[in-house]
């Protein structure tokens, strides 16, 4: 195999690598009926346990649990 100059330019590989991070994300899988959930029956159990009861990632619950404290820090 014979070694092929590139045709894209640099000022296209920047643009690329720029937008691939913006353009790889997830959107939100949860909006307020869940952090209102999360803050209301859901308020006294482990991560584990609220990330089992929504069926998501603990990790996701961390998410909504920094959501919901900053929801709250706004009101006050």
């Amino acid at each position: 195999m014979a070694y092929t100059r590139s045709t894209t330019t640099e000022a296209w590989r920047s643009a690329r690598k720029a937008e691939g991070g913006r353009r790889s994300r997830m959107p939100k899988t949860w909006g307020q009926p869940e952090l209102d959930r999360l803050s209301g029956d859901l308020a006294g159990l482990t991560v584990r346990q609220q990330a089992d009861a929504l069926s998501t990632s603990p990790a996701t619950i961390d998410r909504m649990r920094r959501a919901l404290r900053a929801r709250t820090a706004e009101q006050s």
